[in-house]
């Protein structure tokens, strides 16, 4: 391999390793934001946690208005229902009353889009994403789910956060400097030690392209 090819070689794989420092770094500090975002929303989580498995341990019931629902497909329909009259009447959002002893309301949120919060110590959203659309079964059994899922959101969290914390340090270990720097400045040394030597050769570094010596001519004598 000729010098410069040893070059471009080396230069290329220099910004390489400086591509995937910088993705290296973004994600360690995407990571810590995951985990100190994590860590805030966790005694929430755990209070949630809390309230859901005590609905759960009684039977999920939803308490819109004067109604107690507790068949999936009648709060699905509740909700459709009152999603339908939002948009009739060109209203953004409806609070529809307790979900498993959750306050539960309907945004809109674009078209025929809705999202049904579940407001406990934290938001939590299910989506809809047609209302007109939606079967009721289907969409009370997600409404359920979401409570369902509560009680076990903070082990989740903690397992995510001992896995983030496993991460960083071994990502951390992947930086550092690139290992061929000194090779690449060896060979850029040597590369412009030849050209120094080619123009030498060629005359040195004043000289034009086909410049020669010039030498003055004597005189003719006169006789």
């Amino acid at each position: 391999m000729g010098l410069r090819q040893k070059i471009r070689r080396l230069e290329g794989a220099r910004i390489e390793h400086e591509r995937e420092q910088f993705r290296l770094r973004g994600l360690v500090r995407a990571l810590r934001r995951e985990a100190d975002g994590m860590s805030g929303r966790l005694p929430l989580a755990e209070q949630d946690a809390a309230r859901a498995a005590l609905a759960i341990e009684h039977g999920l019931v939803a308490d819109f208005g004067k109604e107690r629902l507790d068949r999936a497909k009648d709060i699905g329909a509740a909700i459709i229902r009152a999603g339908r009259e939002v948009l009739a009447a060109g209203r953004d959002a409806a609070d529809l009353g307790t979900v498993g002893g959750f306050k539960a309301a309907l945004e809109h949120v674009h078209s025929r889009a809705f999202s049904l919060v579940l407001a406990g110590a934290h938001r939590h959203d299910v989506p809809i994403d047609d209302i007109d659309n939606a079967d009721p079964a289907g969409t009370g059994m997600r409404v359920l789910n979401a409570l369902r899922r509560m009680p076990a959101e903070p082990d989740r969290m903690r397992a995510r956060l001992a896995e983030i914390e496993r991460q960083i340090p071994a990502l951390e270990r992947q930086a550092g400097a690139w290992p061929d720097e000194a090779e690449l400045a060896t060979a850029r040394a040597r590369h412009a030690a030849v050209i120094a030597q080619l123009r030498l050769r060629q005359g040195g570094p004043g000289r034009r392209p086909g410049q020669g010596c010039r030498f003055a001519r004597a005189s003719p004598s006169r006789a």
